[in-house]
């Protein structure tokens, strides 16, 4: 769903139809964009139904975590990689100049379906800044059950592959993004040696134990990180529910060491495999059926401007605003723009 219009917009917002903005979060949309050299913008998306069960908690706790941790690095030297759908915005002439290639996308000879919020960054990141805006918080509802949820997964590793080569071909070395993203699979594939040498290698060739600081570090990293989850403040969910989502945190760890790097790896040898691949039979998940599960607020006062609808979609929620407090400013200055393709 678009919110703006065409004719006049300076700025472009995406929000999709399984979510919906924080009272504040257009407001906050706006602060950054007051740089000239800022392209576009990554809002915060949280789960609306973090309490479904421990699927979502986990998920909720992963993405939220990624959010406030890589991609706010990503932020500091203004390259973030992906927008994600639910909550961005970009100056309309990234929109505009791009509209063709964006809409007509193909890859292997096959139609891209997915994955266009990345596409969208990728063209703002060739112009200048791609930041993140921590106070722009979007509520959307997360799967609740697994095949949705890798089907899900899965796509984003596909679309993630597509990006890669992108990337790797279009943007310029002077930008920071272009050598993020390289330094992001190197990384991968190095960890994955690793991983492959101490828990395979080593076990069953050498008959060595891997270390034990193995079994111990990514857990204290995993929970340090994750203080960043307790920090968005949600009037419909008390603290010690947070963190006792915040505690499972090596539940979140051993399904990224597992199930989740398999599809990831399966993702990117299947990367072809262009179709959606969920919500073939409509939505999987609702925001309408958490609704009763959370307490009604007093009514609040109608809202004017074309934003009013997705501004007060939280309200019907049941929800108050979510407050989330940066410590420091997350944008930061970059190379002068490279041309667009």
């Amino acid at each position: 769903m678009w919110i703006a219009f065409y004719g006049a917009a300076e700025l472009y917002l995406t929000c999709d139809s399984d979510s919906c903005f924080a009272p504040n979060a257009v407001e906050e949309i706006l602060v950054p964009f007051a740089r000239p050299r800022v392209m576009s913008l990554a809002g915060i998306v949280i789960a609306t139904n973090n309490r479904a069960n421990w699927l979502v908690r986990v998920t909720d706790l992963w993405f939220v975590v990624c959010q406030l941790v890589d991609r706010s690095g990503q932020s500091a030297v203004g390259a973030v990689m992906v927008n994600s759908g639910p909550i961005a915005a970009y100056r309309a002439a990234v929109i505009r100049d791009n509209l063709g290639s964006y809409l007509n996308e193909t890859f292997m000879g096959r139609t891209v379906m997915f994955s266009d919020d990345s596409l969208l960054t990728l063209y703002a990141q060739q112009r200048g800044l791609t930041v993140q805006q921590p106070r722009a918080i979007c509520f959307t509802a997360m799967p609740e059950k697994w095949s949705h949820f890798s089907r899900m997964y899965l796509r984003w590793m596909r679309g993630s592959t597509i990006r890669s080569v992108w990337r790797m071909r279009y943007l310029s070395p002077a930008r920071p993004a272009y050598w993020l993203h390289a330094m992001r699979w190197l990384q991968m594939i190095l960890t994955q040696m690793v991983t492959i040498w101490l828990l395979i290698v080593e076990p069953f060739i050498f008959h060595q134990m891997p270390p034990s600081t193995m079994l111990v570090i990514p857990f204290l990293i995993g929970y340090a990180q994750g203080l960043r989850y307790l920090s968005i403040i949600r009037s419909d969910e008390r603290i010690r529910q947070r963190a006792m989502t915040w505690l499972a945190m090596p539940l979140a760890i051993v399904l990224a060491w597992t199930l989740l790097r398999l599809l990831r790896w399966y993702g990117i040898l299947t990367c072809a495999k262009t179709g959606w691949g969920t919500r073939h039979n409509g939505a999987e998940v609702s925001l309408d059926t958490h609704v009763s599960e959370i307490r009604q607020p007093e009514p609040a006062p109608a809202l004017a401007g074309p934003a009013a609808p997705a501004s007060a979609a939280p309200a019907a929620l049941g929800m108050r605003e979510p407050h989330y407090y940066p410590t420091s400013d997350p944008w930061a200055e970059q190379h002068q723009p490279a041309d667009t393709w």
